[in-house]
């Protein structure tokens, strides 16, 4: 560890914090699950990135996509291992036009079903391929669901699997007749559940092999869109406008949200409820109405007058608004969908670390590095007592970690 000095102890802490996330993705990955846990994860638009069903326009670059991955890999390994003894000229001719007949039914092979696969591109590039399988038969109940994917080699750990699973299921939520999209990841490959997670998967069954994972397929989703653009509105008119430029949806909110959605499929809320609260929890901060103190209070009052311009269910709205209402601590939760709300908001701060360095130095005026490490200490300490006896347990591992890389414990 670093030994700090009275004069340059900020410097170098800054300088920790800069190091922290390589730190911690080297030697505990396992742990955190997320190379975003203590620098913020700079957000990537969506512009530029769009899905494209296999077609023989593109033949060249998906034959290229298809051969770059290694040998023997889960996931599309068996395809690729076909493709990878063809010439392009046998896949020109035979693979690809049956990969497209699959798409439309045609051809299938006995107890096959209809396939779509789609290349992922970002702008001119092929960075991954998913495989939409348009219902389920028995044996893909017991084994690879709806939806396979891979990100090529070159463009893993930059969040294209999170953001191309999240175009597919918006593609397709509307075409399978299951109420629920399945899907599986083999029990070591960490990053693909957290994946499938972070779209609003949960944990349906799990053996020594695999996590058979599912996805809600909620017939109001698009208000969790339209709710989510309406609060980065915000967001963006409080940073104009505010003194010290806080950005709330950089900040904080997106982690909750993200957080919000992960603890939902783990804990089996209801996504849609916990989402909405994750985004409506601080609207009355956004909205300077009321204080800190109370603005919970407030925030329930003006998340119920939004929701019901558009007409949401009344059953659902009042767990939303129990969700803002009771987001301060789960001490205060009445069900599970209030529950992953209370817990985000405090796994939110610990996404953000550099946050709490900023409100030390800038909003507190802290002197000494001493003084801003007891800060930190008491901060962290006060943020895990907040959580939930279940989410603490699962919390405890990862918290441990960034108490010795950030304070040195």
């Amino acid at each position: 560890m670093v030994v700090l000095g009275k004069r340059m102890g900020k410097y170098v802490l800054a300088l920790r914090v800069l190091s922290i996330q390589h730190h911690i993705s080297s030697l505990c990955y396992n742990f955190l699950m997320n190379e975003n846990i203590i620098k913020p994860n700079h957000e990537v638009e969506q512009k530029g990135l769009r899905l494209k069903l296999a077609n023989l326009e593109d033949a060249q670059a998906e034959y290229d996509a298809i051969r770059s991955f290694p040998v023997g890999e889960h996931g599309l390994s068996g395809l690729a291992e076909e493709w990878r003894k063809s010439s392009y000229q046998d896949f020109l001719e035979v693979g690809l036009p049956r990969v497209i007949d699959n798409h439309f039914g045609k051809q299938l092979k006995p107890g096959y079903v209809p396939c779509s696969t789609y290349f992922l591109w970002d702008k001119d590039q092929i960075v991954g391929i998913f495989n939409f399988r348009h219902y389920l038969c028995e044996s893909l109940k017991k084994f690879g669901g709806h939806i396979g994917y891979a990100i090529l080699p070159d463009y893993r750990g930059q969040h294209y699997a999170t953001r191309g699973l999240k175009l597919l299921i918006e593609e397709v939520s509307n075409k399978v007749p299951e109420d629920e999209l399945w899907l599986d990841a083999y029990t070591d490959n960490i990053a693909s559940q957290r994946v499938m997670l972070n779209n609003g998967a949960y944990i349906a069954e799990q053996d020594d092999e695999m996590v058979h994972m599912r996805i809600k397929l909620n017939k109001h989703s698009d208000i969790v869109k339209e709710i989510e653009t309406l609060i980065r509105q915000k967001s963006d008119n409080y940073l104009k406008n505010d003194p010290g430029k806080y950005d709330f949806w950089n900040g904080h909110l997106k982690y909750v949200y993200q957080e919000a959605t992960i603890l939902a499929g783990k804990y089996g809320a209801d996504l849609e409820i916990v989402q909405l609260g994750a985004l409506l929890h601080d609207i009355a901060l956004l909205e300077k109405v009321g204080t800190k103190a109370d603005h919970h209070e407030n925030g329930k009052v003006l998340a119920e007058k939004i929701l019901r311009r558009y007409g949401f269910p009344e059953d659902k709205l009042k767990k939303v608004l129990g969700c803002v209402l009771h987001h301060r601590s789960s001490k205060n939760t009445e069900n599970v969908e209030e529950t992953c709300v209370a817990d985000a908001d405090i796994l939110a701060h610990f996404d953000n670390i550099p946050m709490l360095f900023d409100a030390a130095y800038n909003l507190h005026k802290m002197v000494g590095i001493e003084n801003v490490r007891k800060f930190m200490r008491d901060s962290f300490e006060k943020d895990f007592a907040d959580l939930s006896e279940q989410t603490k347990a699962e919390f405890t591992p990862r918290y441990q970690v960034i108490r010795k890389v950030v304070l040195g414990d």
